[in-house]
């Protein structure tokens, strides 16, 4: 296998796990609503769905420099190596991050590497919208008008995502009410109305990436 089979054969399976690993997500936050769980069935679903987003993170953060090289090897993204490298670069600290604070999410240093990590998604999902729209309109960097689009809603994924991190954020004090309490309606109430919303968003993630995958198969325009 060469070096550009390889890296479709990655790209393709960032693709799988990233998509398929969001589905679980889904289906545990949407049991966590069940109140007829135990408080302790239902925090294990919450440590359930963490674990479960490990895959669909690495996959989140691989694919961009996977996607960049096997455009730049078939002529369809001009990028300097410069670019490419800063690309992995960026992976390795936030890949870092993410293995640093799994498990830790409520300790301080957390916090702080969070922000970082925050920090590199967000220039991920500006520069993606801005080369999509950009490429869009003027056929540069990117030459063909489906891999400019593929890199807008690519951007659209990572927009979603950090906002995924907002909308489930209120959940640990709700979860640690909900274990200091028991259930109750108005923890209920709480619980449903931040599930719900961080549902919204998983599920655009799906649709998200239904377009994305349509682009790459079938190229359109």
């Amino acid at each position: 296998m060469d070096g550009y089979s390889l890296l479709r054969f990655a790209h393709v399976l960032c693709a799988i796990y990233w998509m398929g690993g969001s589905l679980g997500v889904v289906i545990l936050t949407a049991a966590l609503r069940n109140r007829n769980y135990t408080v302790d069935q239902r925090h294990m679903m919450v440590r359930l769905s963490l674990d479960v987003d490990i895959p669909p993170r690495i996959a989140m953060v691989v694919i961009t420099p996977v996607g960049l090289h096997l455009a730049s090897m078939t002529g369809l993204l001009a990028i300097s190596t410069p670019v490419l490298v800063l690309s992995w670069v960026c992976v390795i600290i936030w890949l870092g991050g993410e293995y640093i604070t799994h498990g830790r999410e409520t300790e301080p240093f957390a916090v702080k590497i969070y922000i970082t990590i925050g920090v590199i998604m967000a220039g991920a999902c500006l520069s993606l919208l801005g080369l999509g729209i950009y490429a869009l309109m003027n056929d540069w960097p990117f030459r063909q008008g489906w891999l400019a689009m593929k890199a807008l809603l690519l951007g659209l994924v990572f927009l979603v995502s950090i906002s995924m991190s907002f909308y489930y954020a209120p959940l640990v004090n709700v979860m640690e009410r909900l274990k200091n309490e028991g259930s109750t309606d108005e923890i209920e109430t709480d619980l449903r109305f931040y599930l719900n919303r961080g549902m919204m968003g998983s599920i655009s993630l799906i649709f998200l990436w239904a377009a994305i995958i349509y682009m790459a198969v079938n190229k359109p325009f």
